[in-house]
């Protein structure tokens, strides 16, 4: 039986809370000058070098059991993760299929892509280098999602309206957006669920501060 939702796991109530700011700076720990180009590379290596991370999953675990009793509510399988019971592992088990057809899809469209390239009449001393670069870029684009995704779980975004130039940046974009698919997939398909393990942390500090009592 999935528990009601308390006052201190609404969004609007925690946002005003003392842990929201510090929730805030989790997302980008660390001194960040976005204005600055220097700046951002050197947070992008951190980034990549999983500077962050650590620091990430304390304060998300420290958020979860101070302001929500260690029980906060994940996208797509809800309060299911404490028991682990079947109404856990249908949601759970449909979303990982739904991200591998669509990590399929675009990792095959990408391949396609690079391989009518170099079919092509260009040089291949210029398409080579090209679709290397170009294959590159799903690196961070994977690497990105896969240590969010761990810590924070699958988040409500929003799809904004499309333009012409969709067409064109989505062909330029394919291995980001390929990387970004498969990191999503794989994160569905570990022991815990996106966003679980914190969760599960902070769940059992709670119930050992409760024992103690």
């Amino acid at each position: 039986m999935e528990p009601t939702m308390d006052p201190a796991a609404s969004p609007d109530t925690t946002a005003t809370s003392k842990w929201a700011h510090l929730m805030e700076l989790t997302h980008q720990p660390g001194a960040l000058r976005r204005g600055t180009l220097a700046g951002s590379w050197r947070n992008f290596v951190a980034e990549m070098r999983g500077a962050y991370q650590s620091e990430r999953r304390a304060s998300r675990v420290e958020f979860y059991r101070t302001e929500i009793r260690g029980r906060p509510f994940l996208k797509i399988i809800g309060w299911r993760w404490i028991d682990r019971g079947p109404v856990y592992w249908m949601p759970r088990l449909s979303w990982s299929f739904v991200q591998f057809l669509l990590a399929a899809m675009l990792s095959l469209m990408a391949i396609e892509t690079t391989a009518l390239i170099l079919m092509s009449r260009h040089p291949l001393f210029l398409t080579v280098p090209l679709m290397v670069i170009w294959w590159l870029s799903a690196v961070p684009a994977f690497i990105y999602p896969w240590r969010r995704l761990q810590v924070f779980g699958f988040r409500r975004g929003r799809v904004r309206g499309q333009s012409p130039w969709m067409g064109p940046v989505f062909v330029v974009l394919l291995p980001v957006l390929a990387g970004m698919m498969v990191a999503m997939f794989l994160s569905t398909v570990r022991r815990d669920f996106p966003g679980e393990s914190a969760a599960r942390e902070a769940y059992r500090s709670v119930q050992d501060d409760l024992r103690g009592h």
